[in-house]
């Protein structure tokens, strides 16, 4: 979002003045103009005293986190309170001071003055030398006098026009909060802040500084520079909105698409269905009336046999029971005879089978039309979509690297090293275990030794969030640690030797696992919050690695990992999918050991060759580049490295030196 957009953000001085009613003047709080601005360290503004009453009475005096209400970025209330902590925004001050009042706003200072109790005039012109308003009348008197003279006045008219800004920014006179008496006139660059001539005399007279326009010519570009990466996030990320948005048709397309599958093949099944329902009341039908006719028939043979049978007992039994014996008797011959015949006759006892129909179904097909699987499953094919930054045009290396800042850390195994979100240098030290945090001109700040009481063993791996969470990987506990801006363990997670650790633009984090031969990549969440997502081990079936130590992303999203046990350096995609591979030797063409890498904005490849002594640059391409430094300059065994926020290369060696080099062309 562009400054002058959003609520409290710093735009320019002369789109602020032409829109004097616009939000950027006014406290997102109290929804006026702001009294007393105070600029937080996510660039939004507040009044002093609206954003010390959003703030719990309990916090006060408290280095306790908050969140912006405009953008709900974390800050850390500072120790000594609001009412002094935040600095006062100096840029919105003065695009207030400076802006055109309204009709009757502003009286007459000098009117003021010598008309006691009288009227005053309305103020229509400003001098900026002074900063006193003044009426059209007092203003011609005002650069009559001796100390006056020649002293700038504006017209409030003036005061809103663009081609009056450089005027009124080079009368700009701001007092030193600690010699009040005395204006702002130097830059301290060890300290990186403006200063008196007091304070350049009695506070900061060992330190090097220059003139405010000086200082400004030499701070400028830096700032640019990174203004330039921010452009090129921000259309990054509206390259992702725009790509986004057409995934969101797509996917709508696809559902529409899925959808009208499922309603034919809906409507197909219930055709199957159908005559598959008719094919079988058939098949029932025609067998049903063939086995009828084999019982009626059976039936009928029985039935015949019955009959004949119960004709021949009805004759006998007549006769046996109403004849007389001479008339049995002389009968006895023939009935004898035709009992005989039908007794010796051979009767079918058999019948047929009694038949019962029963519907065979397949137990799979009952199951899979029970789960919806004879019907169809609805599945997603993912696809990994990526919209790389483009890296800026890359200056020209310098033939010499300059070493342009050297201490010593006191850290005999430097093992990491990452820049915090406030330019401080976080350095890893092995054995024994700690974390110490120095200034950007390597002044030490602080040691860490424990997180939340858990004992660091053998920290190896460090990087920063945007947000201030640090993430650091410790192989002695076997874990990866989520740390809050203030050092404490708001996360650990187990996994084994874990090495080298780097953060990419998507907020993913890759961990170089030694002993696994793998790297592992873990998503992090607007907490700071760990969740593993990924492995990358194989390609093709075929490891990649032999011994992943150091890992680090280039600004495209690909990976680059340092392999101790193959003396190279791989390059892959995002996706992991290896695309080159660089074999590290030294100047000599011994061996080397890659103990560290990183990459700048530029896609320049960075190699801490560490028994050789030297630092290689090597292409986006896997390619051999130059030496940027070498044992010749004084370099003895490299380990970590980074890139500072101006740019810089920043190499850790062991025994305990940090030195800082300047590698581009300006």
């Amino acid at each position: 979002m562009a400054a002058s957009e959003s609520k409290g953000g710093i735009g320019a001085h002369a789109a602020a003045s032409a829109d004097e009613t616009s939000d950027f003047l006014k406290c997102p709080v109290c929804k006026r103009e702001y009294t007393d601005p105070v600029i937080l360290p996510c660039l939004h503004t507040y009044c002093r005293h609206c954003l010390a009453s959003t703030l719990p009475q309990g916090d006060l005096g408290r280095a306790l986190p908050f969140k912006c209400s405009v953008c709900k970025h974390e800050v850390i209330m500072p120790a000594d309170k609001v009412e002094e902590g935040f600095k006062r925004n100096y840029y919105v001050e003065g695009v207030l001071n400076n802006k055109s009042p309204a009709s009757g706003q502003r009286k007459c200072v000098v009117c003021e003055i010598v008309k006691k109790g009288g009227e005053v005039n309305d103020a229509s012109s400003k001098c900026i030398s002074c900063q006193d308003y003044l009426c059209s009348q007092c203003a011609v008197y005002h650069c009559a006098t001796k100390l006056t003279r020649d002293h700038k006045i504006l017209t409030f008219q003036q005061l809103g026009l663009a081609e009056y800004q450089k005027e009124i920014q080079a009368n700009q006179a701001i007092p030193c909060a600690t010699h009040t008496d005395q204006l702002l006139k130097y830059y301290c660059l060890p300290c990186q802040t403006p200063i008196c001539r007091d304070c350049k005399a009695l506070d900061h007279d060992d330190h090097k500084s220059l003139s405010l326009p000086a200082a400004f010519e030499v701070i400028k570009p830096k700032l640019l520079h990174k203004v330039e990466d921010l452009e090129r996030r921000h259309d990054n990320e509206n390259e992702k909105v725009a790509r986004l948005t057409e995934m969101a048709a797509e996917l709508e397309e696809s559902k529409k698409k899925i959808q009208a599958i499922i309603h034919q093949r809906a409507e197909g099944l219930r055709k199957i269905v159908l005559f598959r329902e008719n094919q079988l009341l058939e098949e029932i039908d025609n067998e049903a009336c063939k086995q009828q006719a084999i019982l009626a028939a059976s039936r009928d043979h029985h039935h015949g046999n019955h009959t004949l049978l119960a004709d021949v007992l009805q004759i006998i039994k007549n006769i046996l029971q109403q004849g007389s014996p001479l008339e049995v008797l002389l009968l006895k011959p023939e009935l004898s005879q035709r009992l005989d015949n039908l007794q010796d006759t051979s009767f079918d006892d058999s019948l047929p089978n009694q038949p019962q129909f029963k519907l065979k179904t397949s137990q799979e097909f009952e199951t899979n039309l029970k789960t919806g699987m004879a019907f169809g499953k609805v599945e997603i094919d993912w696809e990994e979509v990526q919209v790389p930054m483009q890296p800026p045009p890359s200056p020209k290396l310098q033939a010499k690297a300059e070493c342009i800042l050297e201490f010593d850390s006191g850290c005999n195994f430097q093992t990491g090293i990452s820049v915090s979100p406030d330019n401080e240098y976080v350095i890893v030290n092995e054995n024994p275990g700690k974390l110490c945090i120095f200034t950007s001109q390597g002044k030490l700040k602080k040691e860490i030794v424990d997180i939340s009481g858990t004992p660091l063993k053998n920290p190896i791996g460090i990087c920063h969030l945007p947000n201030g969470t640090t993430v650091v990987t410790d192989i002695g506990n076997n874990a990866v640690m989520s740390l809050t801006s203030q050092w404490e363990q708001q996360q650990s997670l187990d996994i084994h030797s874990p090495q080298g650790v780097a953060l990419n633009l998507n907020n993913h984090i890759a961990i170089a696992q030694h002993a696994e031969k793998c790297i592992s990549i873990f998503s992090v969440d607007t907490e700071g919050l760990l969740t593993k997502t990924a492995t990358i081990k194989e390609n093709k079936s075929r490891e990649i690695f032999a011994g992943p130590y150091s890992v680090a992303y280039m600004s495209t999203g690909d990976l680059v990992v340092g392999d101790l046990s193959q003396i190279q350096v791989h390059i892959l995609s995002y996706a992991g999918e290896p695309k080159h591979a660089y074999t590290v030797l030294g100047p000599d063409n011994n061996k080397g050991q890659p103990y560290g890498v990183c990459a700048d904005r530029y896609n320049n490849i960075f190699v801490a060759d560490h028994n050789n002594h030297c630092i290689h640059v090597v292409s986006a391409e896997g390619n051999f580049v130059k030496y940027l430094v070498t044992r010749d300059d004084d370099l003895r065994h490299p380990w970590a490295l980074a890139i500072n926020h101006d740019g810089d290369l920043v190499v850790t060696q062991e025994e305990g030196k940090v030195k800082v080099f300047r590698y581009l062309e300006k």
